[in-house]
């Protein structure tokens, strides 16, 4: 049933001028900056109707935040299937590659680089959180499955240690001064190719 004042289409386009008022107040001030009236006279409905959509602006850039991660994840899928045979360097310059987009979502860029995960963990409900968890876009673990059938990999690798790192090598991102900034961008291809080597250590076919 369609909310009260408002049509079919009318919620529709409301919703997705929600949605684009959100990814630019969120890009660029951030969760705790961006009130509702901001977000409300974009879409050029009055700010009471904002709940009509959301339950609260958490949902709504949580929800912003999860089509980025589906559109980021369709991406980097296409990135592995285009690489063919994959191997250690292959694997290395589909890390860097990811870390080239993050600039294209900022959400998900302030995920790691700012407090505002902690802010969304206090303010969203336990069922929604946990869905996110299971299909968190960060999780190898498909792609490392795979490579271990095709004995690529090290059988003994722990697919939630491997993401763990990945997540790890991207939170470097709010360190580049204290890394140096001059040297950053060696560093992280130097660390991308370590993580990448030890994952294909041991694998029966890493060498063939």
């Amino acid at each position: 049933m369609s909310p009260r004042g408002f049509h079919e289409n009318e919620k529709k386009q409301i919703k997705e001028a929600l949605i684009q008022a959100g990814r630019n107040h969120f890009g660029s001030n951030g969760l705790k900056k961006t009130n509702i009236k901001d977000l409300t006279k974009d879409a050029g409905i009055a700010q009471g109707s904002f709940y009509t959509f959301f339950e609260s602006k958490e949902l709504l850039y949580f929800r912003i935040m999860e089509l980025d991660e589906e559109e980021l994840k369709e991406k980097v899928a296409e990135a592995f299937l285009s690489e063919g045979d994959m191997h250690a360097e292959q694997f290395a310059r589909i890390l860097l590659y990811i870390f080239s987009l993050l600039d294209n979502y900022p959400l998900i860029r302030r995920l790691f680089l700012t407090d505002e995960y902690e802010q969304l963990v206090r303010k969203l409900p336990a069922d929604v959180l946990a869905e996110h968890a299971h299909n968190d876009a960060m999780s190898l673990s498909p792609l490392l499955a795979s490579l271990q059938e095709e004995g690529k990999l090290d059988p003994s690798l722990d697919h939630q240690v491997v993401s763990g790192v990945v997540r790890a090598l991207f939170l470097t991102l709010a360190h580049k001064k204290e890394i140096g900034l001059e040297i950053f961008e060696n560093c992280l291809v130097f660390m991308t190719e370590a993580v990448a080597d030890r994952i294909f250590r041991n694998g029966k076919k890493s060498h063939d």
